[in-house]
């Protein structure tokens, strides 16, 4: 995938490691992914490297599925409201180039 911000930088997300991605766990899903954690952490039919793989898979299914990128070149945010739309975000303060220095990609 990628898309264009409004300054023209082309933001892609075709790889992992990608410094101007991140994801989203809102605190509903926070309360709901501890809870699932103790579930599974309590069910003693499983092996603990079961448990841990539950979680994991979990985490990343169903808590993790929205991301969040940054322009490295304007600051901008866009959130993915997971219905696949992006809804951008500027920075009030013009952003400083030095703090997107390491999101940037050569």
């Amino acid at each position: 995938m990628h898309f264009y911000c409004t300054c023209g930088r082309c933001i892609h997300d075709i790889t992992d490691n990608i410094p101007h991605k991140a994801y989203l766990l809102s605190d509903e899903d926070e309360d709901r992914y501890c809870e699932a954690i103790e579930a599974v952490m309590r069910n003693e039919d499983l092996t603990m490297d079961e448990r841990v793989n539950r979680i994991v898979i979990s985490l990343q299914t169903r808590y993790l599925s929205r991301c969040i990128y940054q322009c490295p070149d304007c600051g901008k945010l866009f959130v993915d409201d997971n219905d696949y739309k992006l809804h951008s975000f500027v920075p009030e303060e013009p952003v400083d180039k030095q703090l997107l220095t390491a999101a940037r990609e050569d």
